[in-house]
């Protein structure tokens, strides 16, 4: 289970790997908001649950799909991520599923040292692949 940043045409590129989907996932929120800020150390203890779900077609909008609502989560209850749950990732019928948690801390300078502000995930380079039990995107 890991994470790199990689150059891209845009603001910035991330590769997550891990055992399965969740990890990989997981793994990309967290990339994706340390980019966008980092908790100062005294950032209040607050932490607030918010409840993901998303739907697509296919893996790769279903991973886009998960990255632009936490993004859009982040605007909305004015949060910043720090841990990332899936309960699970399944599909039925034509299409994947994913319900999962995200826990927050208030957006505020107060908390953050913020970095780059992320408007959307893109598809952009992307490409999700499972390759000999190993998962990345």
């Amino acid at each position: 289970m890991s994470y790199k940043y990689l150059d891209h045409p845009a603001d910035m590129g991330i590769l997550a790997e891990g055992k399965n989907w969740l990890e990989v996932f997981c793994q990309t929120g967290l990339a994706m908001f340390k980019i966008i800020a980092r908790p100062k150390a005294k950032a209040k203890a607050y932490v607030k649950r918010v409840d993901i779900i998303a739907s697509a077609k296919d893996i790769e909008t279903l991973f886009v799909e998960w990255l632009n609502e936490l993004l859009a989560q982040k605007d909305l209850r004015k949060l910043y991520f720090i841990d990332f749950k899936i309960k699970e990732i399944k599909k039925i019928g034509d299409n994947y599923n994913l319900a999962g948690e995200v826990f927050g801390i208030p957006f505020s300078e107060d908390n953050l040292i913020l970095g780059l502000d992320i408007k959307a995930a893109t598809y952009s380079g992307l490409r999700c692949q499972e390759k000999e039990g190993k998962f990345s995107c």
